[in-house]
């Protein structure tokens, strides 16, 4: 069976569920090597930028054994990939073009997040936004948060800079699940937050930040939707409201292509890893 190598502390990584997600047809054990002991054929490995595995990588690829990479939170597009070329593939999160054998996929969602919530409909939901997170050090937050105030019917706490997470994934959740919309500003640099994949599980309309990142992670069609600046939103929701039969539609449809984008990740990630373990 191929191991599920987690060179950090997986149970404190947030992106934890959402990589067993990605491998849940891939017969695999999940295990932990901080100390980068292990020398395993044919395994998945997982790290970050508090990993420094290069020489262990480098190691591996000498003895002949074969691995794949799973590179996690680069959102600064910082991190080295000079693992990548003594990997068979690699899968990451934050859209970087690395070449054929790289694969980008979404962040995901918090660990800890319920995937059990029931869909609610446009003319179910209690709010029509709501956004929980930092604005300090964000750089299009404070834009993001004092257009949303002006749209009436939403929900929100603007965490101050000196708390983590003002609720927890499952409270967050509810949150969402009861929202039509949820304003998804940038993070400290990339346009891709958890918060979309959050809003797109339980069936909320994220609104992000309009750019081609985008279409290079999740394609052409997608049904995201985007404003140029924050200014557009409050005009863009109050017109989505008029006709909430089309925003059913326009909800419903956009659930429907997240869950199509994880099953094909989900299909797309086992077969490369059948073809890589033959």
């Amino acid at each position: 069976m191929i191991k599920l190598i987690w060179q950090m502390d997986r149970h404190v990584d947030w992106s934890r569920d959402w990589i067993e997600y990605i491998f849940k047809k891939v017969p695999h054990q999940t295990v932990e090597d901080h100390e980068m002991k292990l020398e395993e054929d044919k395994s998945i490995i997982v790290y970050n930028s508090t990993v420094n595995n290069l020489e262990y990588l480098k190691q591996l690829h000498s003895k002949g054994k074969k691995f794949i990479l799973v590179h996690l939170s680069d959102e600064w597009l910082l991190d080295s990939i000079e693992p990548y070329q003594y990997a068979d593939l690699v899968l990451r999160t934050y859209y970087k073009d690395c070449g054929p054998k790289v694969i980008n996929f979404s962040t995901g969602w918090m660990k800890d997040s319920p995937t059990n919530i029931s869909d609610r409909t446009v003319f179910e939901r209690e709010f029509i936004w709501s956004f929980f997170g930092h604005i300090d050090g964000k750089p299009t937050r404070k834009q993001m948060s004092e257009s949303m105030l002006t749209v009436p019917g939403g929900v929100y706490y603007y965490i101050p800079s000196n708390i983590s997470f003002a609720l927890t994934s499952i409270e967050m959740t509810e949150y969402y699940s009861k929202s039509i919309f949820v304003p998804c500003s940038r993070g400290n640099m990339s346009f891709d937050t958890l918060r979309t994949n959050e809003a797109l599980q339980v069936g909320a309309l994220p609104i992000v930040e309009r750019s081609d990142y985008w279409a290079k992670l999740y394609g052409p069609n997608h049904p995201l939707l985007m404003v140029d600046h924050w200014d557009q939103a409050p005009d863009l929701i109050a017109r989505l409201m008029q006709d909430k039969v089309a925003l059913e539609k326009l909800r419903f449809d956009t659930l429907v292509w997240w869950q199509n984008y994880k099953q094909d990740l989900v299909n797309r990630v086992a077969n490369e890893v059948f073809k890589f373990s033959q």
